[in-house]
């Protein structure tokens, strides 16, 4: 019997340990400060990251979103030391380890990490970007699983004032 569950799994494993040797040739070849060491940190972290979605144990999944965490972290942090904190890719290292945060419960941490990641979407592309009206929503919605009052009404006012501001817009070209 064919398992489409299992096939994938197979191969991210093998994403997984190709992603790794690559990793080690850009390490030795540009060494550990360079950006294209960075860059194959954050894609295992990817791969580790949706290899835990796939896990069915939770002791397995939680194990693959640590080893994620530690994989964009440590690529985010070269990504800052060689090109600054303010930069897209930073920005999407913030919301993957935000969203991993999510998924084993942390929530205060997943806030911290969207918030930093809203700080840098505001730098770069504005407060009505897409990107920041989703950071936005996932921050609402973590404030609300942390029943966190002030950070409900907080959150709520900025969507509705940027929702406003975008609607007025639209009808007023």
């Amino acid at each position: 019997m064919f398992s489409y569950h299992s096939f994938l799994r197979k191969m991210i494993s093998e994403a997984i340990r190709c992603y790794s040797s690559s990793l080690k040739l850009k390490a030795s070849y540009y060494g550990n400060n360079h950006e294209q060491t960075a860059h194959s940190y954050i894609s295992l972290g990817y791969i580790r990251f949706f290899y835990g979605l796939l896990s069915r144990k939770a002791y397995l999944s939680n194990r693959e979103y640590e080893k994620a965490y530690s994989n964009f972290s440590v690529g985010n942090h070269i990504l800052e030391k060689t090109l600054g904190k303010y930069t897209i890719h930073s920005a999407n290292c913030y919301v993957c380890m935000a969203q991993i945060k999510y998924k084993v419960k942390h929530y205060r941490e997943s806030i911290d990490l969207y918030e930093t990641a809203l700080e840098i979407y505001i730098n770069l592309l504005g407060k009505t970007h897409l990107y920041t009206y989703r950071i936005y929503l996932n921050l609402l919605y973590l404030s609300f699983i942390i029943n966190d009052g002030n950070k409900i009404d907080y959150y709520e006012r900025k969507l509705l004032v940027l929702l406003s501001t975008h609607v007025r817009s639209l009808y007023h070209k």
